[in-house]
C-alpha cells in the first residue's frame, strides 16, 4: 500500500489551479511548491501549511488531514495543534502540570513494583 504524503494531498487538492498562481497566493515560489508536491523538499513550516490550507479553502476535516500529513515531517505535531498550544500559555502550564502529576504517579507505581 502506498502511503499518502503531504505533497500528494496538496497536489490533489490544488487541482486545476496553476502552480504559479497558487504559489503566489500562498507566498512561496512555484518551484518550491512543485518540489513539495513531488516530495523533493521537506514539508513546509507550519505557518506555510496553514496558509496553504486557507488558500485551498479546505473543510475542517481536510485541513486536519493536511496538517496530520505535515506532522509526519514536523516533530509529529499537526500545525493547527502546535499553533494553538504555543499561542496559549495557560494551556502550556496545564500540560506541564499534568506531566508533573503523571511523572509523580509513575514514580509511585515504580516503587510499588520494586
Amino acid at each position: 500500500m502506498i502511503k499518502e504524503t503531504f505533497g500528494d494531498y496538496l497536489r490533489c487538492k490544488r487541482g486545476n489551479i496553476s502552480a504559479a498562481a497558487f504559489a503566489k497566493e500562498v507566498g512561496i515560489s512555484s518551484v518550491y511548491l512543485l518540489d513539495i508536491e513531488k516530495g523533493a523538499r521537506n514539508v513546509p513550516k507550519r505557518e506555510v501549511q496553514i496558509r496553504i490550507a486557507n488558500c485551498l479553502k479546505l473543510s475542517t476535516e481536510e485541513k486536519y488531514h493536511l496538517y496530520d500529513l505535515g506532522a509526519t515531517g514536523k516533530e509529529g505535531i499537526p500545525a493547527d495543534v502546535w499553533m494553538y498550544i504555543t499561542g496559549n500559555s495557560g494551556l502550556i502550564k496545564r500540560i506541564r502540570n499534568e506531566a508533573i502529576i503523571e511523572e509523580s504517579q509513575m514514580k509511585t507505581v515504580e516503587k510499588e513494583l520494586l
